[in-house]
């Protein structure tokens, strides 16, 4: 399959992405850009919401549910629309040059993440996404896709677990509507999600913090300029839904931020209650969906949005000083227990962070990590540099928009409506700063709700850094053009567009592209810096679906590609990622299978899993499990010749248990 083959699975994924969203959000008075960007945030909430539902009573995930929860939505929605004010005071202007900015900058984007990546069926050979392919699979196998249930493909033990399945639901709905591949899925679903989550909603979160008719549309090519993402967090990891996460959070600050000036201090024809109203359930949405996508981005919405409500609470107790004593009283109780909140979510969340440890992250020693000193990761902060996950390569500096962003912090503190937007990307920068360095104590306690990767943390910069660079820009074009607004506003979108040139091209020259292509490599044969290989792949499909019967697992070492077996051959691995919690049955066939003749124990465990196969491919991703393999007696079971050869390609083979007889 080409990439012009999978046009028609593209246009489905924008359709799932934004589809539900546009119907709920029908009813109510939003401008094209702010309801595209809500849009998103309501598809995510109603895939996750069917999935949920849905799952909880046992019924495999499917396109229907989604249609069912986004019709109840569409009726809720026509329920409240009375209360609801509108969203933006003023209709969209020159919607077509916002258009042609945006197609512009999905093109560009499109061009320096896949130039090096020959055909869409690639996938990322990045040890998280072995989970993100098998959990796909798993979905479509007919696996609850929702976020209490996914979580159970890595921790058998029964544990109560929480994953978030976002964006394994949505790659289902792809595939499972197109037929697609999962990897093709996967691809088309990152370029919609891209062109029509995170552009619309980083153009709209410049609006809202740059009133003026151009922020849109230079936002756009900003929006694809800076390597921290949309890119980061793929070539440094295949992070599919911190990515989707990601792209959503330009759309949840904006929404806090229209929240709060509703109802912090702005006076008007809308009654309070239906601001709070409003507010409560437009901040509410933007939880939901980052909680659904991955849930540590609410870390960084916060830190991206807590400046502007403390800085609107001044405001308020500032004009409360002037108002009757009981406002004054009133606006201080608001301050004063605000600050006592988000302290208490600073605590709590530290802990959190600290306490919990995920079981599809990277391994504490992970060499795609990030270590260099403070100076070389603050000079990427002021550079606007990048680091691509491949091989220690740094992107050179693209001087316009690292200058777009300085003057941009210069000119947002000059305003006092602006000067907020510094304190995150400050904090973002620290953060970033203590975690691509040499992990301490100290960089792990604070940075440990983003996991301590740096790639996070400079997607998060990127999202405060659009609007800067937004802000320096346009007072840019006011400078070159003083005497006519709109001419000034017409130099700026040029200048944008010279920034979104010169940093894209940077990109392309200096490392992105080609570690996308890294990335995205795909042997011919086993490798052990490839999670799988044409010739495996070839072979599950063609030998183990056609071998192993559709009501049996197949057991293999998670580290040489057999934990693919669901995506590839359609058969459910016992091991479907090389991390987990394994349950007693399971660790029993990884530790004690060379003992089968011996030992009753391992043919109990064989049934109850449903194994009669095992597949095995020499040599192990990465090296296999750098915490001591604990696998290694499957490979002794193979090796010692236990087991009845019935499939080879000369490099992958399938083998048959004989010992424990035919399974009923």
């Amino acid at each position: 399959m080409t990439w012009g083959d999978s046009f028609l699975a593209l246009l489905v994924a924008v359709l799932c992405l934004i589809g539900p969203g546009l119907i709920v959000t029908a009813p109510f008075r939003f401008g094209a850009l702010a309801r595209t960007a809500v849009s998103g945030l309501v598809g995510v909430c109603v895939v996750a919401s069917a999935a949920t539902t849905f799952g909880a009573f046992g019924l495999a995930f499917s396109w229907w549910q989604v249609l069912a929860v986004t019709v109840i939505g569409l009726t809720l929605a026509l329920a409240v629309r009375p209360a609801v004010p509108r969203l933006e005071p003023r209709p969209d202007r020159r919607v077509l040059l916002l258009l042609g900015m945006w197609l512009l900058s999905v093109l560009a984007i499109a061009i320096v993440m896949f130039w090096r990546v020959p055909i869409p069926s690639r996938i990322a050979q990045t040890l998280d996404n072995i989970f993100h392919l098998s959990a796909t699979s798993a979905i479509l196998s007919g696996h609850s896709a929702s976020p209490f249930a996914i979580g159970g493909l890595i921790d058998t033990t029964g544990a109560f677990t929480y994953s978030p399945s976002g964006w394994h639901s949505f790659a289902a709905l792809v595939a499972q509507t197109t037929g697609v591949p999962v990897a093709v899925a996967f691809n088309v679903l990152w370029l919609a999600m891209i062109a029509v989550v995170w552009l619309p909603g980083i153009a709209w979160l410049a609006r809202t913090v740059v009133p003026t008719w151009a922020a849109a549309t230079i936002a756009l090519p900003l929006g694809a300029s800076f390597g921290w993402y949309p890119y980061g967090l793929t070539t440094g990891g295949a992070l599919y839904p911190s990515a989707l996460a990601h792209a959503l959070l330009p759309a949840a600050v904006a929404i806090v931020l229209v929240a709060a000036r509703a109802v912090l201090g702005e006076r008007g024809r809308v009654s309070r209650a239906r601001r709070w109203t409003a507010a409560v359930v437009g901040v509410a949405l933007a939880g939901g969906a980052l909680a659904a996508a991955d849930p540590r981005a609410i870390a960084t919405l916060f830190v991206i949005a807590a400046p502007f409500v403390f800085w609107r609470l001044v405001v308020v107790l500032r004009q409360a000083r002037e108002a009757a004593p009981e406002e004054l009283r009133r606006a201080r109780r608001m301050l004063w227990g605000s600050l006592g909140a988000a302290a208490v979510v600073i605590v709590a969340g530290i802990a959190f962070g600290n306490a919990a440890v995920p079981l599809t992250g990277h391994p504490d020693d992970t060499s795609d990590l990030v270590a260099q000193t403070a100076w070389q990761s603050l000079t990427q902060v002021m550079m606007a540099q990048s680091q691509t996950g491949v091989n220690g390569v740094v992107t050179i500096v693209a001087p316009p928009l690292a200058l777009a962003v300085i003057g941009g912090i210069f000119m947002a503190l000059r305003r006092a409506t602006t000067r907020w937007v510094v304190v995150p990307y400050l904090v973002l920068a620290v953060l970033y700063v203590l975690a691509a360095g040499e992990v301490g104590p100290v960089s792990r306690m604070l940075a440990a709700l983003w996991l301590g990767d740096p790639y996070r943390l400079a997607a998060a910069l990127a999202i405060v850094g659009v609007p800067l660079a937004t802000i320096g820009i346009v007072t840019l074009g006011r400078l070159i053009v003083p005497a006519r607004r709109a001419f000034g506003a017409g130099a700026a979108v040029v200048a944008a567009v010279i920034v979104g040139v010169t940093s894209t091209g940077t990109l392309a020259a200096t490392g992105v592209s080609e570690a996308a292509g890294v990335v995205f490599r795909q042997p011919v044969q086993a490798s052990d810096w490839a999670v799988v290989s044409s010739a495996q792949m070839t072979f599950m499909r063609d030998q183990v679906s056609a071998i192993v019967p559709e009501d049996q697992r197949v057991l293999g070492d998670p580290w040489d590609g057999s934990a693919l077996a669901g995506v590839f051959a359609g058969r459910e691995p016992v091991f479907p990622h090389v991390l987990g919690r394994w349950d007693d049955t399971r660790l029993t066939l990884a530790y004690s299978l060379p003992s089968i003749d011996e030992t009753s124990e391992v043919c109990t465990a064989l049934d109850e899993l449903r194994v009669r196969y095992v597949l095995y491919t020499p040599g192990s991703f990465g090296g296999g499990d750098a915490e001591g393999d604990l696998f290694l007696g499957l490979h002794a079971a193979v090796e010692a010749g236990l087991f009845t050869e019935v499939a080879t390609d000369g490099e992958s083979s399938l083998y048959r248990i004989d010992q424990c007889g035919d399974l009923g």
